[in-house]
């Protein structure tokens, strides 16, 4: 009863901790400024994986009972490996080895008993929630609260002892009458085990945690310590235990210690700015600048649909026709180019356009070539840049001929690297070029 009666108290302990916490301002100035780092609840893009090691005291809770907390070398150690589903929801698997002891009954008639159990293995599987990340709006929040519960087994040897007897036994006793004590073996015995706790952790740095923990573990009969008494409460412990927790893998942040409140107010404030670019056309070329991909078009200048100037040389007209005169021949038409992500060379679908257009021009003129050069921005070294850009001209000149038949004899690829930066937008930088030659 001691122990349910304490972990009742470290909940409420943990629900006062996490209310007062949640009376707080919602977010600081300093935060505000940088709402917009911060990602939405992605698990994908988290470190979710836990590898934990613990080792504590065992109390038990059975029929003959401890006499002192801590004696007799009563301890236990387990490892465990927790996957966070969410924020604060975790499945958490745990194995278990270790030692109860008791000395002398809580009843007059069996005080001379005393008894050790081997705990050779115990498995559970748990769902972990935790408090801390909802109720702490820091930053960076170091410390949590959390709470556990779960199945599993726990296989055992009790070894009792009567007084000064050296020998051990397993007892079954009978008390409705007279008290009826029969010799058993209880050894080897698996157990249906509930184990109920709360803990707190604390951050050391983004790849190591340190935590407290006190669990209940309640069992489905009263065979653990070898001392079976008929219509007694079934057997239980206590394991008060400390560890360390170590945050696997590399990318992104550790999701337990970061904050889904943040991240959803950063993703309103996304939306609200992505609504007011919807509505707003910085330069008057009639392209939201939320769709617009060349926002400082000079005043009345012809765009595309995507906002990008059509040059005064243009070389279409309404039907995609080529004006081959000797200007755009001998001095190199350029036609538009296409961007890329950053590392990138998949074409992205929004210039599915363009492309078709390119490939309509090369199908109606088939007396011009092609140069396609592939660029990047100024990230990175010069080497790396080179074979990005190559890259990136490939994979329009395959697109090309794969998908419109051009011959490839008509494409010449090659890379400027970071050599030919049009911009200070780093954005404007990532992108191929087509250049028509004779």
């Amino acid at each position: 009863m001691k122990g349910i009666f304490m972990l009742y108290a470290c909940f409420f302990v943990l629900i006062f901790a996490g209310t007062s916490r949640a009376q707080r301002p919602l977010i600081s100035d300093s935060v505000k400024l940088k709402l917009k780092e911060e990602e939405m609840p992605v698990t994908n893009r988290f470190r979710t994986w836990d590898i934990g090691v613990n080792y504590g005291m065992t109390i038990s809770n059975t029929d003959i009972s401890r006499s002192k907390i801590g004696e007799d070398n009563s301890r236990a150690f387990c490892i465990n490996a927790t996957k966070f589903l969410s924020y604060s929801i975790a499945l958490r698997a745990e194995l278990l080895t270790g030692k109860i002891v008791g000395n002398g009954s809580s009843e007059g008639s069996y005080k001379d008993y005393n008894y050790y159990s081997l705990l050779n293995y115990q498995f559970s599987v748990m769902g972990v929630f935790q408090l801390g990340n909802i109720a702490y709006l820091k930053r960076d929040p170091r410390l949590a609260f959390y709470g556990y519960f779960g199945v599993g087994v726990v296989n055992s040897d009790p070894y009792v002892y009567k007084g000064d007897d050296p020998t051990a036994q397993n007892y079954k006793v009978d008390d409705r009458k007279l008290p009826v004590i029969q010799t058993e073996d209880y050894h080897n015995e698996s157990h249906f085990i509930v184990p109920l706790g709360a803990g707190v952790k604390f951050r050391l740095n983004d790849g190591i945690s340190i935590t407290g923990e006190y669990s209940y573990r309640f069992t489905n009969d009263d065979r653990l310590d070898g001392f079976n008494r008929l219509l007694s409460a079934n057997d239980a412990y206590t394991f008060l235990n400390a560890g360390v927790t170590f945050h696997l893998g590399k990318k992104g942040k550790v999701i337990q210690w970061s904050n889904p409140m943040r991240s959803m107010v950063a993703e309103v404030n996304t939306m609200r700015d992505s609504l007011s670019l919807m509505g707003q056309d910085s330069d008057n070329d009639g392209v939201a600048d939320f769709y617009d991909r060349e926002s400082n078009t000079r005043p009345g200048a012809k765009v595309f649909g995507d906002g990008t100037a059509i040059s005064s040389d243009s070389i279409y007209n309404a039907n995609y026709q080529l004006n081959l005169n000797k200007t755009y021949v001998n001095g190199g038409a350029w036609l538009p180019s296409i961007f890329f992500e950053v590392n990138s060379a998949k074409i992205a679908a929004k210039y599915d356009e363009t492309l078709t257009s390119i490939a309509v021009i090369l199908l109606d003129h088939p007396e011009i070539n092609m140069d396609v050069i592939g660029n990047t921005d100024t990230r990175a070294s010069k080497e790396y840049n080179l074979k990005l850009g190559q890259q990136r001209a490939e994979a329009v000149k395959d697109r090309l001929v794969k998908e419109f038949n051009i011959d490839p004899k008509r494409l010449r690829t090659r890379s400027e690297g970071k050599d030919d930066n049009i911009s200070k937008n780093l954005n404007l930088n990532r992108r191929v070029d087509f250049r028509i030659v004779n």
